[in-house]
């Protein structure tokens, strides 16, 4: 899987589909995870993440993560350096969802 490698790196943009079948891995950059269509399950620090079409999901850089995909699903993933100027810190700390709702959600599917 490709990765940025320097902190004024433009994030790398793409849809992904992730299998039905359990898998894992950690990276040392940050993800936004945001879901378009079906659901994706992962698993970060002993806590079960859903993303579909009305969540997205913060992985912290570092974090070891399980995935396993469902429902022909499909998400937007962006990858930012650790060190990205564009992303607090603070924002980054810990694994979050966060609503895909309203004009924000609207945003997402259009760029999409």
């Amino acid at each position: 899987m490709p990765k940025p490698a320097e902190p004024h790196a433009s994030p790398l943009v793409e849809h992904r589909r992730y299998r039905p079948q359990p898998d894992g891995h950690q990276h040392d950059f940050h993800q936004l995870l945001f879901g378009l269509a079906g659901a994706t399950e992962l698993e970060i620090d002993g806590h079960v993440y859903r993303v579909d079409d009305h969540t997205g999901l913060i992985v912290p850089a570092g974090s070891h993560h399980e995935f396993l995909g469902l429902d022909g699903n499909l998400q937007l993933v962006a990858d930012f350096p650790a060190r990205s100027v564009a992303l607090p810190a603070r924002l980054m700390a810990r694994p979050r969802t966060f609503p895909l709702d309203g004009a924000f959600g609207s945003r997402v599917r259009a760029l999409a």
